[in-house]
């Protein structure tokens, strides 16, 4: 008796509605949920690297300051990156990254103008000497030093604070 009863409620199209989206609203919610896994994932592995190549660091630079969708990969953004001028010509996609370097990449992903010598002389050595002016780089650091990616991250939320841009 207590199954004929259960089927009849079942059997309702009203019931038959909900119950369809109720399901479609949980698969929906677990996609969402998987893909705010992924760039926590990304970042992570980020944080695990100890040299991180101008791939990974125009890739993150380019998402951060929604210059880039989120889907971009490290080859793409390289390009993007070397066509707009922002690294030397003789960078190559998976060599480290120097403090030199990713201060130029930076001052030119977040727009910053930099001193009279920056804008003279646009180039690796005055960025780095006006990111380490205003304390956005590691206390004793050197320009051809390589990052790692927790130094990478680390300069990012220093930028982001003083821009005051949000990343």
């Amino acid at each position: 008796m207590e199954y004929k009863k259960y089927m009849k409620h079942t059997s309702n199209p009203r019931t038959t509605r909900l119950i369809a989206r109720c399901t479609i609203l949980f698969l929906f919610l677990c996609a969402a949920s998987y893909a705010y896994a992924s760039p926590a994932q990304e970042m992570d592995a980020l944080l695990a690297t100890s040299e991180v190549n101008y791939g990974q660091a125009a890739r993150i630079l380019l998402i951060l300051t929604d210059n880039a969708p989120q889907s971009i990969n490290e080859d793409a953004a390289f390009v993007e990156v070397k066509t707009k001028e922002w690294l030397p010509s003789k960078t190559q996609i998976n060599d480290s990254v120097t403090m030199g370097n990713v201060s130029m990449l930076v001052m030119h992903a977040f727009d910053m103008k930099g001193g009279f010598m920056q804008r003279l002389f646009p180039g690796p050595r005055y960025s780095f000497r006006e990111m380490s002016r205003n304390g956005l780089l590691p206390s004793p650091s050197d320009p051809s030093h390589k990052i790692s990616g927790a130094d990478l991250l680390n300069i990012l939320d220093k930028v982001s604070v003083y821009t005051g841009r949000e990343l």
